[in-house]
């Protein structure tokens, strides 16, 4: 084989491996964080979010996810019926439905939830690839196309609320629906006893009644008997003997026996012996007169007791009257006070649920901005030091220039919200000594491993002083911007010799005094340092 042959071979190895090397970010994928997409919110009671992402596979190929989640924003508990998508960039479209073969999903308050499974996702998310796209469609794309659809497959995404449940008010109504309930079997069974106490009670005002009637007709009765024996009686003859008193001969008297002797009484009082003819005839007259009066008392004894009864109906049917206007007075204002205190309470509770509503509401509101606010800085911090990467010093043998600039830069936890901080170096330069060599990364590594508390990156190489100092500037403001709190160290970094010429046109740093290689080691590390695990790294052996 001829030596131009073998020069060449050697040359296309070396440009081989290059292109392997430069491509590893490829091959092994990179994952972008998933961000929201904003949507309108179509409902107030929930917040929706649409996050998407991208992903390269490990052969260089894109795959994209994107998913849903819903926020309830009210105190109470609500099932969520929701239909969502995405539309490609080929005129595919992707639709799901939110919950389990689309029967909805439950949302607790306050909660958030996702996708709970998909067949076609991995987790919660929907993946997204080339084959997304339907055969005809992809066929008939150019190539230009094919590859803009690899990797913006989506074109938009939707959702769409097909109906919200209050499950909640669904209870709520249930048990206030069986609180009347048994709020109306209690007043039933109230108004029962009231009935039958009063009928109780009316049974005893007749029972006494009666008993007082009896009473009055046994003394009604008792003075018509001593009336009438008072009639005939006198101190001289005995009353349960004396006939009823008869007129004879323009006189009243009456007739008796004594001892078998038959006597008459005269008006006056005064008595005296007669025969018994006349006694016959007296007593005779007398028994007539006597029927007759007893017929008479007993028609008037009857009369009283109609009239007694007539008014004790009358009485009775005007007590029942009034006691029926009583009752229905106090029913009728009893069902309106207890209609105005049911209503004065559901109102009060319609209010104190919108008013609590409200203030959940701005409450979640204010937590999804402050939420959304912390994201966007944390993704602004993260995208700073993002296009900053880590750079090693070049050999001679793969740099020619005499001069390369560089700066460090070191943070801790970039996702807190009160605590980050940063420190940022001067920009320093790294030269050529005279032999033609320029310093190792290993040796600077070293020297600036304790510049700060955290892991320090060492980040250029620049060409021009000004070119590191802009984009070391435009850093710093950005992190500020983010509420870091940024700090400056120094280092000296590496300058080459340089003849006089070069060290007269060469710019100058101006961010404060520079650290000499010999305290480099006595710079003070603040107390919240941590004990760094510095990974030593094996760079090789150098060919000569």
């Amino acid at each position: 084989m001829k030596i131009t042959e073998r020069l060449n071979m050697h040359r296309f190895s070396l440009l081989l491996v290059t292109f392997l090397l430069s491509t590893v970010p490829v091959i092994y994928g990179q994952t972008k964080y998933m961000v929201d997409i904003p949507v309108t919110q179509q409902d107030s009671r929930i917040h929706v979010t649409l996050m998407y992402q991208e992903k390269n596979d490990a052969f260089g190929m894109m795959t994209q996810d994107y998913r849903i989640t819903v926020t309830n924003n009210t105190t109470d508990k609500l099932k969520v019926y929701i239909d969502y998508g995405a539309r490609l960039v080929c005129g595919a479209e992707k639709s799901h439905k939110l919950g389990p073969l689309g029967d909805g999903i439950t949302i607790a308050p306050s909660q958030t939830v996702g996708k709970p499974y998909g067949s076609d996702g991995i987790g919660s998310a929907v993946r997204l690839t080339a084959g997304a796209c339907p055969g005809e469609s992809w066929k008939q794309m150019g190539e230009d196309e094919k590859g803009s659809a690899l990797y913006s497959m989506i074109s938009t995404v939707y959702y769409r609320i097909v109906k919200i449940e209050n499950i909640s008010e669904k209870e709520r109504s249930a048990a206030e629906a069986k609180k009347q309930k048994a709020e109306a079997e209690l007043r039933k069974k109230a108004e029962a006893e009231q009935k039958q106490k009063a009928a109780a009670e009316e049974r005893e005002r007749l029972q006494r009644e009666n008993t007082t009637k009896t009473a009055q007709n046994t003394a009604v009765s008792e003075r018509t008997a001593m009336s009438t024996a008072g009639s005939v009686g006198s101190s001289n003859a005995p009353a349960a003997n004396l006939s009823e008193k008869v007129k004879v001969n323009g006189e009243y008297v009456q007739v008796y026996r004594e001892n078998g002797v038959p006597y008459v009484r005269r008006a006056d009082g005064s008595t005296h012996q007669t025969t018994e003819t006349a006694f016959n005839q007296i007593s005779k007259i007398s028994n007539a007169a006597k029927s007759t009066s007893s017929i008479a008392q007993q028609q008037e004894l009857h009369q009283q007791q109609i009239a007694a009864q007539q008014a004790e109906y009358q009485r009775k049917a005007a007590a029942d009257k009034l006691y029926a206007q009583q009752r229905d007075e106090i029913i009728t204002q009893g069902v309106s006070e207890m209609a105005n205190l049911i209503g004065g309470i559901m109102q009060y509770n319609r209010a104190e649920k919108e008013r609590q509503q409200a203030i959940a509401e701005r409450r979640a509101e204010a937590e999804r901005q402050r939420q959304h606010e912390l994201y966007m800085m944390q993704t602004n911090r993260r995208d700073a030091f993002a296009i900053l990467p880590a750079t090693d010093i070049p050999l001679v043998s793969k740099e020619k220039a005499s001069n390369l600039y560089f700066f460090i830069y070191a943070h801790n936890d970039l996702s807190s919200e009160y605590g980050a901080s940063a420190y940022v170096s001067n920009v320093f330069e790294v030269g050529k000594y005279r032999d033609g060599t320029r310093a190792y990364t290993a040796k600077v590594k070293n020297e600036i491993e304790n510049l700060t508390p955290y892991s320090e990156v060492l980040h250029g190489y620049y060409y021009t002083y000004d070119e590191a100092a802009n984009t070391r500037n435009n850093l710093i403001r950005a992190l500020k911007s983010t509420g870091m709190r940024v700090e400056e160290v120094q280092y000296k970094g590496k300058p080459g010799q340089h003849s006089p010429e070069e060290i007269k046109g060469a710019p100058q740093p101006t961010f404060g005094t520079v650290i000499s290689d010999e305290n480099i080691q006595s710079v003070a590390v603040p107390e919240e340092k941590v004990k760094k695990q510095v990974e030593k790294s094996n760079y090789g052996t150098l060919i000569k």
